[in-house]
């Protein structure tokens, strides 16, 4: 999911996510239990910490002042949450 936050405010995604019903994954704070079957490695993954990463952030420092752009790769932890949901869904059978 990308999201476009504008005001910078703290908490800003977390919490439109969570009035959206779609809570991070991990998220003590406004996380909620979906009651999702997810596989007791998922959950032990997601467990540290909620479940967000900036890939790019673009600002203005000041005015008259170049864009800044920096931009990173996903933590490892995430790789293998992705990697781990992935696998999940693809051995999980409809209901």
């Amino acid at each position: 999911m990308e999201c476009y936050p504008e005001t910078g405010r703290s908490h800003q995604i977390r919490v439109h996510l969570e009035i959206s019903a779609l809570p991070l994954l991990g998220d003590k704070k406004y996380g909620r239990d979906l009651k999702l079957e997810l596989s007791k490695e998922v959950l032990e993954a997601a467990a540290s910490h909620h479940m967000l990463h900036a890939r790019t952030i673009e600002f203005t420092p000041a005015p008259g002042v170049p864009l800044v752009k920096i931009t990173a790769e996903p933590p490892p932890d995430f790789i293998k949450l992705i990697d781990l949901l992935d696998s999940n869904t693809k051995t999980a059978t409809p209901t």
